[in-house]
């Protein structure tokens, strides 16, 4: 299983799109996405599936402005990993300790299971 390595090919195709983004929390400096990922579920005997939390975090501090960047970076964000639900949500910013607005989202991806990981 190779999820980190297929994080941060994620992270490259979305800063490739024009948007920054980091596998680590403590690398995010919003404008950015952040991608983490929430839970392993066994598959077959051979695959697992990662559940990916996919957060578009936007720059503080202006509601409007801020909507109007998340708008933006849908579109760059979907033409990178693909169509998936955004729903607004606000994030906690490590650097700030302000809620900044961002749109959260669900990727599933499918990794199969090496000898090493059995």
């Amino acid at each position: 299983m190779v999820l980190q390595s297929d994080l941060e090919a994620l992270a490259a195709r979305l800063t490739a799109a024009g948007i920054a983004a980091s596998t680590d929390p403590r690398n995010v400096h919003p404008p950015a996405v952040l991608l983490l990922p929430e839970r392993l579920e066994p598959r077959t005997s051979c695959k697992v599936r990662a559940v990916v939390r996919v957060l578009v975090i936007a720059p503080g501090p202006g509601h409007g402005d801020a909507l109007e960047w998340l708008d933006s970076a849908a579109d760059k964000v979907w033409a990178a990993l693909g169509r998936m639900p955004l729903q607004l949500t606000s994030y906690d910013a490590p650097a700030t300790g302000a809620p900044l607005l961002a749109y959260e989202g669900t990727l599933n991806l499918d990794l199969a299971l090496g000898k090493a990981d059995q």
